[in-house]
C-alpha cells in the first residue's frame, strides 16, 4: 500500500510540474456502413526526462452517421450466448456525442509521434428512428415467442460510460494513429478508429425484455491538428 501511495505521489507531482502541450484535432473516419466527423481538444502533460511521453485529458465532440446499419443486443449478460443476440436494422442512424477523453502519445522526434485516445464518459443526442427487429433463436423460444417487428421506435442511448468490452454503454470512440508535424503548430494523422454507438428501443422488444442495441465499427481516419503551445 505504501508503495502504491508513493507511486501516486510521484506521478501527480510529475504531472503538476510537467510542461504542458495543448492541441485540437479535426478527424474524419470512414467505415463500410458508417462515417464519423469528430473534434478533440486536448491538454497533455509532457512526462519522462526527455518529455517524449504525453498524457492528458480532453473533450471530444463527434457526429456519427450511416446507412442501413445493424445493431445487436448490447448488455453483456445476454451476449454470452450466441443464440440470444437479437438484431435491429436502422436505415439512417445519427448520433451527436460529447465525451471526456483520455489521451496518450509518444514523440520519437519533433516531427513524428504515435498515439491513442479513448472516450471515458459523456452524453449522446440524436433523432429518433424507426427500426426493424429480428429476434434471436432464444427470443423465438421464450414463453411468449418474440416475432419480427417493423417500424419500432428507437433513440440514441443518452449516457456514455467506458467500462470493459460489452459492459460499455452509449457512444464511445477510440483511436490509434501516427502523427506527422509538418510545421511548428500544424500536423496531420492517419490511423484506425473503433467506434461504438447504441440505440435504446421505446419498448422492451428484445430477449428477456432487453431494450439496448449496439453497433461496433472499425473505421479508418485522417485528421488535422493545431497546437496552441
Amino acid at each position: 500500500m505504501k508503495y502504491i501511495f508513493s507511486l501516486l505521489v510521484v506521478f501527480f507531482s510529475t504531472v503538476l510540474f510537467a510542461q504542458r502541450e495543448q492541441h485540437a484535432d479535426l478527424t474524419y473516419s470512414y467505415g463500410p456502413h458508417s462515417n464519423t466527423v469528430s473534434g478533440n481538444i486536448v491538454k497533455n502533460f509532457k512526462l519522462l526526462k526527455s518529455e517524449k511521453l504525453h498524457l492528458g485529458p480532453g473533450v471530444r465532440v463527434g457526429y456519427s452517421f450511416g446507412n442501413s446499419v445493424k445493431y445487436t443486443t448490447a448488455p453483456a449478460k445476454y451476449t454470452k450466448k450466441s443464440d440470444a443476440i437479437d438484431t435491429i436494422s436502422v436505415s439512417n442512424p445519427m448520433f451527436i456525442s460529447i465525451n471526456l477523453t483520455l489521451n496518450a502519445s509518444y514523440h520519437f522526434s519533433p516531427e513524428w509521434s504515435v498515439g491513442a485516445n479513448i472516450d471515458a464518459i459523456g452524453f449522446t443526442f440524436g433523432k429518433k428512428n424507426n427500426a426493424d427487429y429480428f429476434p434471436s433463436l432464444a427470443s423465438q423460444n421464450e414463453t411468449t415467442p418474440r416475432k419480427k417487428l417493423s417500424n419500432e421506435q428507437v433513440k440514441p442511448s443518452v449516457n456514455n460510460f467506458l467500462l470493459i468490452g460489452n459492459n460499455n454503454r452509449g457512444t464511445i470512440y477510440s483511436e490509434v494513429f501516427v502523427r506527422y508535424h509538418y510545421k511548428d503548430r500544424y500536423s496531420f494523422k492517419l490511423g484506425c478508429s473503433y467506434i461504438t454507438t447504441e440505440y435504446s428501443s421505446s419498448n422492451r422488444i428484445g430477449h428477456m425484455d432487453n431494450y439496448r442495441f449496439r453497433n461496433n465499427s472499425i473505421q479508418y481516419h485522417i485528421g488535422f491538428g493545431y497546437s496552441f503551445i
